[in-house]
This record gives C-alpha cells, structure tokens and sequence, in this order.
C-alpha cells in the first residue's frame, strides 16, 4: 500500500506540465485514487494505529496537492477563456462605438449598412 501511494505521487511529480498543463481529467483521476485510498485507510481497522494515521496524513496531503493542482489548471483556463473573449470584444465593441459616433454627428441616424 505504502509503494502504491508513492508511485501515484512520484507519477503527479513527474507529469509534464503537471502544475499548469496537466489535464483536468488526468488530475480528477488521480484525485478520485487518492480518496479511495483515504477512505480505505480510514474504514480500515489499521488506520487507528500510529502508522496507519500517518498514513492516513500522507494521503490526505497527497489529496490536497492534488486539489491545488486541479485549482490552479482550472483557474488557468480560465483566465485564457477570459483573455480570448477580452481579446475579441473590444475590436466588436470599438467597431460599434465607431459607428454610434459616426451616426451621432449626422443628426442622430445610424447607417445600419455599414
């Protein structure tokens, strides 16, 4: 058990990108392992000894690193979200502004064929 929960942090440590472009899905799958192995320990009667709530500190950190990395994926994107509809609107936004103006200083009609 102990070599499992190593590996499965020593994979998220290694993952390319693994703080900024790991995959949301990579990450929740990991997260999902993470918390069956917690509720495992949990449920289970050797996680009352000493060891065994190390263990279950461990897997818990564990879970939280992973959290954090999933946070942070997903506040990225959607930062770039943000930052794509930022970068279209105001060249929309600008275009129409021109046009209201353009429309204002000839009376108050607007050349909707324009």
């Amino acid at each position: 058990m102990v070599q499992a929960i190593a590996a499965i942090g020593a994979a998220a440590a290694q993952m390319p990108g693994a703080s900024s472009g790991a995959s949301v899905g990579a990450l929740q799958a990991q997260l999902q392992k993470c918390q069956n192995q917690l509720a495992d320990w949990v449920g289970c009667p050797s996680g009352k000894t000493p060891q065994g709530q190390a263990k279950i500190q461990q897997i818990q950190s564990q879970t939280d690193s992973i959290k954090a990395q999933l946070a942070r994926v997903e506040a990225q994107k959607a930062r770039q979200t943000a930052a794509a509809q930022a970068g279209a609107a105001p060249a929309a936004g600008a275009g129409m502004a021109a046009a209201t103006t353009s429309g204002a200083s000839i009376g108050g009609s607007v050349d909707t064929f324009a």
